[in-house]
């Protein structure tokens, strides 16, 4: 397949762990299913997996997807989301105090985040454990 992942931050990111990371790790794995993955970002992201296209901030995201992809995955809600003509999915990260409709196709990134916003649909971060220590298990923990 063809996948467009497209953000509004710069790639790759180091000591840090929000969307960026996460849409790095899931492009990463379906780069190595033999998937063709471009990231659409910001401009001073690069990355030695996939194709990467900057973002000209004079022009609609929408307006900057062609149609050589088989599916746009989103990491948060573009302007006009009903005009585009290609099967999307988007990812909705972090908790919005906007309250609008939800579009159909959008997930969250746990049961709880579905939840919160009235949907059942969530689909776990995809997250890279070989960029983390291994834990101390020696140390207490009153948490996961």
């Amino acid at each position: 397949m063809r996948i467009l992942i497209v953000n509004t931050g710069i790639i790759p990111v180091y000591y840090y762990g929000g969307t960026e990371r996460v849409i790095w790790g899931i492009g990463k794995e379906l780069s190595k299913l033999g998937h063709k993955v471009t990231f659409l970002v910001k401009k001073g992201s690069y990355c030695e997996f996939a194709s990467v296209y900057h973002i000209d901030e004079s022009k609609s995201i929408l307006a900057q997807i062609n149609n050589d992809f088989d599916v746009v995955h989103f990491n948060f809600r573009p302007k006009n989301i009903e005009l585009i003509s290609l099967p999307y999915i988007i990812t909705m990260h972090g908790n919005s105090n906007n309250f609008d409709e939800l579009d159909k196709n959008t997930v969250f990134v746990s049961k709880n985040h579905a939840e919160r916003y009235n949907s059942s649909s969530y689909v776990y971060n995809g997250l890279d454990w070989s960029e983390y220590p291994p834990p101390n298990f020696s140390v207490k923990r009153n948490y996961f």
